[in-house]
């Protein structure tokens, strides 16, 4: 693996660390109003997935992981989303530290698209003891970025004992849309090229095997000290859905006849799937009491990922291929390697009827960017064959300090709690430059026809260093009271100063009412802010072109570049947002309990991605700013306001059957998005400019299924445990960049089954499937009025979820004392 030597360097210089690192495991009571969802170890690990995204999105209806595919190398580090918001408007927590984004901003067609995300497929699963999902914004406690909830991931702290699980799974499908292939028939009379396709191409020899090794072993330190090891490793194939290539692959000959090779040329060369990839983590989570009522603790967490997909297959054909090098065309092969390191370590304590807690955490993010088997045609036959295209990077570090204390005032029926603390935070987001030819023009393409990049082909690479910095105060409190015995309320307050943004002020209220025994009636309101990330503010990804009519560029550009201001862009706001909720909790026993929520959050001034923009306006808008050279723009800005609403409810019931226990589990959650208010700008000449227009805005409406439904039924009897999970996805629609695109992909059911057998307390042995129905999403429409691309990679990056289609799985476990 790329740089093993420098990963284990470091985490060998983090060892003595890791050993003086831990968080309380402590949960704080949850502020009044909202529900919170917990998942222990056992819950996540019933799912038969081995990451915890998966596993979540298997267990919680309000949250989307729908693993879209992508050809730039988007779907290289995946993110997830809560109650159909954006991936960055949440906070992801470890131990109840704030984590970091990755250095990923989505570019592509697909769910999420403007954005950054959380990879929480970093995380060792092995490490993990529980996650707490907190629904509903919570800003007056975490800040920025919590409109849609916080996701809290509690670490394993025991002290003895040990873990260790193999996974092996494979792709067992027949795949809906891609047919099988029986040869082309080539008429040189009529100039045309037909495919006999029949039937679904079936896969099952090496797509998609995934082998996960991971483990955790606990160690006493000291006295009344533990260090916890978790790791993971994982080998996985590149899984293939790409279709076949009907159009003509060689130049013709003289004669105006086909070559002899387009007879026999394999004509699924391009590939589109789940990506291959090697993946090792390694998390240290340790405490050890240091004398007069203070512990050392924290956590130290270094991951490493090299991911391999693959871009648009180029033609022999293709005015981009050199013969001479390529002689059949060429398929670009785009590989990441992300390495992300995280460390907290800090002290802990009470005194004087107060908890304490001071910690310093720094939190780091950077992916390698690199294409190979490609070239820059402006290079001719001399071209590299392999580029380093850049390096994206995000870093935040700072110190924290938390204080809680509670009370019994005689006027209230139950104890007042205080929370409070301050923080100073630094964050930076770096992009640095991709080889020299991997965006240069060489000047060799000649006189040229059609357009051609002045770059690597498949990724070109980044042309400008670029850097960008945040610093950020903070202060908080936080109260929580039972006013009567049937009445608890909540408030927050929070105030970040930020040096590019200014003061920006949060504010949660939250109440619970007991109506009667079992039953709670809940309630919460607030305001928020979401700061825009750096990668947002930032980005900057451009490609020069060889035109006939000279050199031209078109790309991402940054809000505040001057090509975005051509346009009446400029630098990012903050995002604001208000939300509400209210709802009902039934338990009136440890059998059974029932829950539903109906909320609202609204977002003002949602930064969003254009689409790419051309035309007259904005080639007359350019040129009036002496960038007459640019073709096509796209950056971000505060586009629009965005309302989504919608209910969440949850049931769950344990009954005793004559052959065992029996747990039944539902969960729904439904939501709508709309769009309002679509930013209009002014270009320099008066002419107005909507960068995120109709069409977009349909989009992000419709991007995530409006249902998830999650039908779960548990079956235990003695060293048997079996689980079925049925899962219902709603429709989604693609809008595409034209009308004729539209498309909506139904809604659709998804059957997952898991059986596990304890051999004895030690050792157990499961097998399952994902999918076993073998379901796709419905491949996108084809034709000679739709793109070649839609034959060419079937399944839209909206899909509602991921087009592998059925994986079956094996695996052993193993504990030990």
């Amino acid at each position: 693996m790329k740089d093993l030597r420098r990963y284990l360097n470091t985490m060998g210089s983090c060892l003595l660390l890791g050993a003086a690192a831990a968080v309380s495991a402590d949960t704080v009571a949850p502020p009044a109003g909202r529900p919170l969802d917990v998942f222990d170890r056992a819950a996540l690990a019933s799912t038969g997935h081995t990451d915890l995204p998966r596993a979540l999105a298997a267990l919680l209806p309000a949250y989307r992981f729908a693993a879209p595919f992508a050809v730039n190398g988007d779907d290289h580090a995946r993110a997830g989303s809560l109650r159909g918001l954006a991936p960055d408007q949440m906070v992801v927590l470890v131990n109840g530290k704030r984590q970091h984004a990755s250095a990923r901003f989505y570019t592509s067609d697909q769910a999420g698209r403007g954005s950054v995300g959380f990879d929480l497929a970093l995380l060792p699963l092995a490490a993990v003891a529980r996650v707490e999902v907190l629904s509903g914004g919570a800003g007056g406690r975490h800040g920025s970025g919590a409109q849609a909830g916080v996701i809290n991931i509690v670490l394993d702290d025991a002290a003895a004992g040990g873990r260790f699980e193999a996974s092996f799974g494979q792709r067992r499908t027949a795949i809906e849309g891609v047919p099988r292939f029986g040869g082309a028939v080539v008429d040189d009379v009529a100039g045309t090229i037909e495919l006999g396709l029949s039937g679904n191409l079936t896969e099952d020899d090496g797509d998609g095997n995934d082998l996960v090794l991971q483990g955790s072993w606990g160690f006493a330190l000291g006295d009344g000290g533990f260090m916890r090891l978790s790791a993971e490793y994982q080998d996985r194939n590149s899984a293939n859905r790409a279709g076949y290539d009907a159009r003509q692959q060689y130049p013709l000959r003289p004669d105006g006849s086909f070559d002899v090779r387009e007879r026999t040329i394999d004509r699924r060369r391009s590939a589109y799937g789940d990506p291959a990839l090697e993946e090792l983590n390694i998390l240290f989570n340790a405490a050890m009491p240091v004398g007069g009522g203070v512990d050392v603790y924290g956590f130290t967490f270094l991951g490493t990922r090299n991911v391999e997909t693959f871009a648009p297959f180029v033609r022999a054909v293709d005015a981009r291929n050199v013969p001479a090098l390529y002689p059949d065309g060429f398929l670009p092969k785009l590989e990441s390697d992300i390495d992300d390191r995280s460390f907290s370590l800090g002290l802990r304590g009470e005194h004087w009827g107060w908890r304490w807690d001071l910690s310093y955490n720094q939190r780091e993010d950077e992916i390698d960017l690199s294409v190979a088997d490609t070239l820059n045609p402006t290079f001719g036959a001399g071209s590299p064959r392999s580029f380093v295209t850049g390096n994206n990077e995000t870093q935040m570090s700072g110190f924290q300090l938390d204080v809680v204390r509670g009370w019994q005032p005689s006027w209230l029926a139950g104890p007042l709690i205080l929370e409070a603390g301050v923080a100073s935070a630094s964050e930076e987001y770096e992009v640095e430059t991709g080889d020299l030819a991997s965006y240069f023009d060489a000047g060799l393409a000649g006189v040229v026809s059609e357009r051609l990049p002045a770059a690597s082909v498949g990724f070109a690479g980044f042309a400008s260093e670029l850097e960008n910095t945040r610093d950020t105060d903070s202060a908080y409190a936080a109260l929580r009271a039972a006013v009567t015995n049937r009445l608890d309320v909540s408030l927050a307050a929070r105030y970040d100063d930020l040096d590019d943004l200014g003061g920006q002020f949060s504010a949660d209220l939250g109440a619970e009412l007991k109506l009667v025994h079992g039953l709670l009636l809940r309630a919460a309101a607030g305001r928020g802010f979401h700061a825009p990330a750096l990668a947002q503010s930032t980005y900057n990804r451009a490609v020069r072109f060889v035109t006939p009519a000279g050199s031209r560029e078109s790309g991402v550009y940054a809000p505040d570049s001057a090509e975005a201001a051509a346009l009446g862009g400029g630098s990012l706001n903050e995002e604001t947002a208000e939300h509400a909720s209210v709802g009902l909790h039934y338990a009136p026993g440890e059998r059974w309990s029932l829950s539903v929520d109906a909320w609202q959050v609204d977002v003002e001034d949602r930064v969003v991605l254009s689409p790419e923009l051309s035309g007259g306006v904005v080639t007359d808008a350019m040129a009036a700013a002496g960038l007459a050279d640019i073709d096509a723009v796209q950056f971000a800005l505060n586009g629009a306001d965005v309302r989504t609403r919608g209910i969440d409810a949850r049931a769950g019931y344990r009954l005793d059957v004559r052959r065992g226990v029996l747990d039944l589990d539902l969960g729904v959650s439904r939501h709508t998005t709309r769009v309002d208010d679509l930013r209009s700008l002014t270009t320099a000449a008066g002419d107005a400019v909507t960068p995120f227009g109709d069409r977009a805005a349909a989009q992000l409406e419709a991007e995530h299924p409006e249902l998830k439904l999650i039908a779960r039924a548990a079956w235990q009897r003695g060293p048997w445990d079996v689980q079925g999970r049925l899962t219902r996805l709603g429709a989604v629609t693609d809008f595409g960049s034209r009308d004729v695109e539209r498309f909506e992909m139904d809604a659709a059911w998804l059957l997952d089954l898991d059986l596990r057998y304890r051999v004895n307390r030690r050792v157990a042995f499961g097998v399952g499937v994902h999918n076993l129905l073998n379901e796709y999403p419905d491949v996108r429409p084809t034709g000679a009025d739709q793109p070649v691309e839609h034959s060419l990679y079937p399944f839209s990056g909206y899909a509602p979820f991921n087009a592998g289609g059925r994986l079956m799985y094996a695996r052993m476990s193993a504990t030990f004392d």
